[in-house]
């Protein structure tokens, strides 16, 4: 289950339950296999920093695209998906990680049975990521203004 609206009401869930689990029980084995794909879906997260900011910034390129859609339609336009806020990417990005991700890969390091070294080093990324998302400035990316020149031209006042 990816759905992110489902998901603080999981974590939570999972989060009460995670001391009692008994993995000789199918219903056990089902929501910690629901942890695992929520993990994977939100894997581009505990990934070092070069491989998570390049998936981020397909996602942001997705998102922007989605936003000049509902904008054409002339609906309000989805969070994350406004054009005019880019500048607030990293500040977005490290809420993302703190709220959303870091929670779940905990609970996956408290379900983890050998050394842990698979989740401790997904936590430690995801800490390291959102120290380079503190020092992010996205129009200082040479790599981001070649593939989105627009974000140039904002004006000052939407500027961080």
């Amino acid at each position: 289950d990816t759905d992110m609206t489902s998901h603080m009401n999981f974590v939570g869930k999972l989060n009460l339950m995670i001391d009692g689990l008994d993995l000789t029980k199918a219903s056990d084995r089902l929501e910690v296999s629901r942890m695992f794909i929520k993990c994977a879906d939100l894997g581009h997260s505990a990934k070092p920093w070069h491989i998570h900011r390049a998936w981020s910034l397909v996602l942001f390129d997705e998102f922007y695209k989605q936003g000049s859609k509902e904008q054409k339609l002339g609906l309000p336009i989805s969070p994350l998906c406004d054009r005019t806020k880019v500048r607030d990417t990293g500040i977005s990005q490290v809420e993302f990680l703190e709220v959303i991700c870091r929670p779940l890969w905990a609970l996956a390091a408290r379900i983890e049975t050998d050394e842990k070294k698979v989740t401790e080093n997904c936590c430690q990324n995801i800490a390291a990521n959102m120290v380079a998302w503190n020092q992010y400035k996205i129009d200082e990316d040479a790599e981001v203004l070649q593939k989105w020149p627009w974000i140039a031209q904002l004006a000052p006042s939407q500027q961080l």
